[in-house]
């Protein structure tokens, strides 16, 4: 392992992943927050269904895989 990182690289790798990773969750915070107003406006959503769907099907979310 010392040959290939130092540790000083192997804390930045880390903190890059914690990064990512605390600002996927807050996008997903907001996701919820705008489903639950659109359901507010839109009282005929099924609230799971949408977020289910908004996963499954779009491969541009992969970031909820992490």
């Amino acid at each position: 392992m010392k040959d290939y990182e130092t540790i000083g690289g192997l804390f930045k790798e880390i903190k890059q992943d914690y990064i990512e990773h605390k600002l996927n969750q807050r996008l997903l915070v907001v996701m919820v927050e705008i489903l639950a107003i659109l359901d507010l406006l839109i009282r005929n959503i099924d609230f799971n269904e949408t977020v289910c769907k908004l996963i499954y099907y779009s491969d541009t979310f992969s970031f909820f895989e992490k």
